[in-house]
């Protein structure tokens, strides 16, 4: 799918959150940040399927955050699961791809790069469907 988007590069998000946060889910984000980062760079590096090894992670570490209202762990999620759609999608797993594209759009429903990959993906299922 040649429409996809690229990869987003949401860590900004992580180091501009002011809201205060508990201890247990600061350290979940400073691991998940961590994981981002050594899956930006594995994606960088041509390694797709070590960085979904990460990114992965990175959803693992965030999910049980999602009804707080850390905006910043709400973020990343949506990226990562972003960023997993894309490589899942690139190696023919569609049905996968659209559940993490969803899921995304649940964590961050104002993820514009997440709505247009289902969009395109929708898109190019109706026309090859």
């Amino acid at each position: 799918m040649s429409r996809m988007k690229n990869l987003g590069m949401g860590l900004e998000l992580l180091l501009s959150s002011s809201e205060p946060r508990q201890e247990g889910e600061e350290q979940a984000i400073r691991d998940a940040e961590s994981l981002f980062k050594k899956a930006l760079n594995e994606d960088e590096n041509g390694q797709q399927f070590e960085a979904y090894y990460y990114y992965r992670q990175v959803i693992d570490c965030l999910e049980p955050f999602l009804s707080l209202k850390q905006e910043a762990a709400k973020d990343l999620l949506s990226q990562a699961c972003n960023n997993t759609a894309v490589i899942l999608f690139e190696n023919g797993a569609i049905k996968e791809a659209q559940a993490y594209l969803e899921k995304g759009l649940e964590a961050n429903p104002r993820n514009q790069v997440a709505r247009e990959n289902l969009q395109a993906m929708d898109s190019d299922f109706k026309d090859n469907g």
